[in-house]
């Protein structure tokens, strides 16, 4: 993809999903460091189905996921992730609540 289209796409995909990541649900920006690195939580396009197995570049295939999420996914199948990772997410949200002497809720 063109660096042009791929920014024009980000920003669709940003409004769309309304700034969370598609996977853990958590706020995402388009930021990057002064070097050029991401943060945890940068934007970048991921194809739900991804382009070695015959997806497209459509916008019905691709999704905004933070850096973390499209690390991780690897070659597991976008469903399985989302579901994996929001539960996971969900869990960690609940031990740091403890930490801070607050019950879950």
């Amino acid at each position: 993809m063109r660096r042009r289209r791929r920014r024009r796409i980000a920003a669709v995909l940003h409004k769309v999903q309304q700034g969370r990541c598609a996977y853990c649900r958590r706020r995402m920006t388009v930021a990057v460091r002064a070097d050029g690195r991401p943060y945890w939580n940068t934007l970048t396009i991921e194809h739900l189905h991804r382009r070695a197995e015959g997806g497209a570049d459509h916008l019905d295939n691709l999704a905004g996921a933070c850096w973390e999420c499209n690390q991780l996914r690897g070659v597991m199948p976008w469903v399985l992730f989302a579901t994996i990772r929001q539960r996971h997410v969900r869990a960690l949200e609940r031990m740091l609540a403890y930490g801070n002497g607050r019950l879950p809720g």
